[in-house]
């Protein structure tokens, strides 16, 4: 719950940070190109609706272990960036601010999400590979 809230505390600061951005068709070409490891931070139940980006690791970012999962990832692949996907890209946004601000760096938010936004139409419209959630 503190590192939730952590998030929480970090958007209302509002520092300034740079946000790298990858549109799905991009995101998803790098996953195959095993460049980068793409992390869902949706719930489980948005798992279940809609199924989770081929390849993706689904880790709910109210999860109280959050934080470590994504830096045990980033330990696991250090020569590989992290990319994050939502709905719409609204939540990603907002865990890339957050992660930056606890240190770490070069990481992606995937624009429109799984179900797209006003920058675009999403992963599942764009008839991106989907997988089951677990």
């Amino acid at each position: 719950m503190r590192r939730l809230a952590l998030v929480f505390l970090l958007l209302a600061a509002g520092p300034a940070w740079a946000e790298q951005l990858m549109a799905p068709p991009e995101v998803e070409q790098a996953l195959e190109a095993g460049k980068i490891v793409l992390i869902d931070v949706r719930t489980p139940a948005e798992w279940a609706e809609t199924g989770i980006a081929t390849g993706a690791r689904p880790i709910d970012m109210r999860q109280t272990d959050f934080l470590a999962q994504v830096e045990a990832l980033k330990a696991a692949n250090p020569d590989k960036q992290l990319a994050f996907i939502c709905r719409t890209g609204h939540r990603s946004t907002l865990v890339v601010q957050a992660l930056e601000e606890q240190g770490l760096k070069d990481l992606i938010n995937v624009t429109e999400g799984m179900k797209g936004s006003d920058k675009g139409p999403g992963w599942l419209a764009r008839q991106l590979p989907v997988s089951k959630a677990p």
